[in-house]
């Protein structure tokens, strides 16, 4: 079965990315403030502790419109976890509004006290161009006082942003500065991004013993793009059947890409039994993940009758879904599908169209494609295309 040839490529790729919006906006979204050393007025203190119950739902459901009140009657008295998971409320749209003005106006107040999950949420918002103020040079002065001041979590952010350059220039053996502090103090995010700097040996020497040591901190925290790499890493020697079950527990927590393999694996009895009808509910999973290449993948399965019953139908719904993300091999299978009326009733404009999208990528298949159909087409399908290139 001719599975998508780039699969191989964008697993590679994939190692070394640092999805740092999925990081910023997880930890942003769900870190509320339970305890603080300083010493508030027992009044306000019980305003604050009755909302964060409301909004954990201690010993009831979750009320977040009451959890709401509560921590605004605290924070107006200048209580900083009050106003920090206001903040938070206001961010997330929960029980209030949303209102990023607002998450701002309540994290700066609770940041301006000096208060570290507001400085490191605020610095967030500042990164992610979400305040009213566009500076992204004023979210990296906050992540550093927030990580100055030792919480662990703006250190690993702190981190990020200094590998991808947000906020200043790239700086990576700044980044290996703070993600250390955080992956000593048991961060795994941290821990995983450190270990792909020492893989590439960017920032710190290229160590792949050291690499190994962190990124197993990582998996063994259950952080699944860790328990991926420990299997991706392993899939090509002799110890598959253990690459498979770091790949599993990666593929249990919904992780496309350990999907995606897991399906191939269990399509070629690669460390795991053969089985198409597992391999097509694993990739079945990674495809609703949105990634590109299990769709295109998908689509093949469906039309081959391979893990499914052979319906063309639902290998053009899943194949046009990778076309529209832009995977070249998807565009110029679904220009053929198209042409020759797979799955749909055969439309030369549109099977001229897919191949001409696959064509501006460099395909080479699809620049022969284009090339021939267009030989066939009248001038008003020529122009038919021309037009629907144009937007």
């Amino acid at each position: 079965m001719p599975i998508a040839t780039s699969m191989r490529s964008s697993l590679v790729s994939f190692v070394p990315v640092l999805a740092f919006l999925s990081l910023v906006v997880s930890s942003s979204c769900r870190s509320l403030c339970r305890d603080d050393a300083r010493a508030w007025d027992d009044e306000v203190e019980v305003r604050f502790h009755n909302g964060l119950a409301l909004d954990e739902g201690r010993e009831c459901e979750p009320d977040r419109a009451a959890a709401a009140r509560w921590y605004r009657s605290a924070a107006e008295e200048g209580h900083a976890p009050a106003q920090t998971n206001l903040g938070l409320l206001y961010y997330t749209g929960s029980g209030v509004v949303q209102s990023f003005r607002e998450a701002e106006r309540w994290y700066r107040r609770a940041a301006e006290r000096g208060y570290a999950p507001a400085q490191s949420n605020l610095g967030v918002m500042l990164l992610l161009r979400q305040c009213e103020r566009d500076d992204v040079e004023e979210g990296q002065h906050w992540l550093r006082l927030a990580a100055g001041s030792g919480h662990i979590r703006a250190a690993s952010l702190l981190g990020a942003a200094l590998e991808k350059g947000i906020g200043s220039d790239v700086d990576l053996a700044g980044a290996a500065h703070w993600y250390r502090i955080a992956a000593e103090h048991g961060d795994a995010q941290a821990q995983y991004s450190l270990s792909l700097l020492y893989f590439r040996g960017a920032g710190v020497p290229a160590d792949d013993n050291t690499a190994q040591e962190w990124l197993r901190r990582a998996a063994d925290q259950g952080l699944s793009d860790a328990q991926f790499l420990m299997g991706w890493l392993r899939a090509g020697g002799e110890s598959a059947a253990v690459a498979a079950q770091w790949i599993t527990l990666a593929a249990e927590q919904d992780l496309p890409v350990a999907c995606a393999t897991l399906a191939r694996m269990h399509l070629t009895g690669h460390g795991v039994v053969r089985d198409d009808a597992r391999a097509a509910q694993w990739m079945l999973r990674a495809a609703e993940g949105k990634l590109p290449e299990a769709q295109y993948d998908l689509g093949l399965m469906y039309l081959k009758g391979i893990g499914f019953d052979h319906d063309p139908q639902m290998a053009m719904t899943w194949i046009q879904r990778a076309a529209e993300q832009g995977l070249a091999d998807a565009q110029v299978k679904l220009g053929m599908m198209y042409e020759h009326g797979s799955g749909t009733p055969a439309d030369p404009i549109l099977a001229c169209l897919w191949y001409s999208l696959s064509a501006a990528q460099g395909s080479r298949a699809a620049i022969s494609e284009r090339d021939r159909i267009r030989t066939h087409l009248t001038s008003a399908q020529h122009a038919a295309v021309d037009e629907l290139l144009s937007h």
